[in-house]
């Protein structure tokens, strides 16, 4: 039986981070049923039952001893790409920490999207630098992982990574599929994604949000996103910074 199967969870949330990705969480929070109380960056953790690290990289070894010496046992939910390096991801998955751990993307519960069928996709992807959005820290981790579950594609599938001044493009490659993936500045706040010149719609946040909620209330273990894909994520954000 797992250590954390009879703890109470998302009652008592709090979400660490700024407006921008916060926002989407406590949005959601508000109309989820367990919920009881949110509240933003309080940093008195032992009187929560939830922290949610709603902003990329800000977990490291200093957030975890915090939480620690707090003497936080609830859940912590670390979404997007919170690992700056290699080295801080593979401490992360060999730490063992007095609190159950889920690591997810929001990108994993999205319906299908993409045609699994098509043999050659272009798909172009806005970085939105009105929001100092960085194309290589924030949005690249997003549109990876989104593309490759989307399709399927295993690990290795990033072939080619060429950069200009406005944009980033990757291409990926397996078996079935062969995509051309380009993320490029924009300050657009309504530009979307286009697949082979076709948009495509923004997920709904608040549904994809309480999809992950479901989930982590009936798994009771630690979750933790598989090591070669997001290792294979940081591994390639790490060369388009070079």
């Amino acid at each position: 039986m797992s250590l954390f199967r009879n703890m109470s969870i998302l009652k008592r949330v709090n979400i660490i981070g700024n407006e921008t990705h916060g926002s989407r969480y406590r949005d959601a929070a508000l109309f989820y049923p367990t919920v009881e109380a949110i509240a933003y960056n309080d940093f008195n953790f032992a009187t929560y039952d939830t922290v949610i690290l709603a902003e990329p990289y800000l977990w490291n070894d200093s957030f975890a001893g915090r939480l620690v010496s707090d003497g936080f046992c609830g859940l912590l939910i670390l979404e997007k790409m919170p690992f700056c390096s290699w080295e801080a991801f593979v401490r992360f998955l060999h730490n063992k920490y007095p609190f159950r751990i889920c690591h997810a993307m929001l990108r994993l519960f999205e319906d299908q999207m993409l045609d699994a069928k098509a043999e050659r996709l272009k798909v172009q992807w806005p970085n939105l630098i009105g929001s100092h959005m960085s194309r290589t820290r924030h949005t690249l981790p997003n549109a990876l992982l989104f593309c490759r579950a989307q399709l399927d594609m295993g690990t290795d599938s990033v072939k080619k990574i060429t950069r200009t001044s406005r944009s980033l493009n990757v291409t990926l490659v397996d078996e079935k599929h062969y995509m051309d993936l380009e993320i490029y500045d924009t300050n657009d706040a309504a530009a979307c994604v286009h697949v082979n010149n076709a948009p495509l719609r923004w997920p709904n946040y608040m549904q994809l949000i309480h999809r992950l909620f479901d989930t982590v209330r009936e798994d009771s273990n630690d979750w933790r996103t598989d090591e070669s894909i997001i290792g294979e994520i940081i591994k390639v954000v790490e060369i388009s910074e070079k």
